[in-house]
């Protein structure tokens, strides 16, 4: 399968960063029950570590939203020129993972036929 280059996308994160954002998590052990972020995320209400423990959502959050922001500043203020729905930030409509995991499917329904 040919790799997809996400460079046009108006709304992608440097794949760059995302590794250098990983460093964050060495020490984090997975737990199901609870979860702390390594930093705090701008419009999100998290819980901080120590202890160094996460669970799939909260690693995914920590990295991809921390990604974003660098790349597009505030969820509220990002300017949507592809017609999607614009990310709602810490607040009401499923927050931000919810909005970029849609963002995603949206875009990943684009490029690949019948995703």
């Amino acid at each position: 399968m040919a790799r997809l280059s996400f460079d046009s996308e108006p709304l992608a994160a440097p794949e760059e960063r995302l590794f250098v954002l990983l460093g964050a998590f060495l020490d984090y052990r997975y737990d199901g029950s609870r979860a702390y972020y390594p930093r705090a995320l701008p419009g999100v209400r998290v819980q901080l570590a120590p202890p160094r423990l996460n669970n799939c959502c909260t690693f995914v959050e920590a990295l991809l939203v921390k990604a974003f922001f660098e790349a597009h500043g505030a969820w509220d203020r990002v300017a949507r020129a592809d017609g999607h729905q614009r990310p709602s930030g810490g607040g009401g409509g499923g927050g931000p993972i919810v909005a970029l995991a849609a963002h995603a499917g949206a875009v990943a329904a684009a490029a690949v036929p019948g995703v």
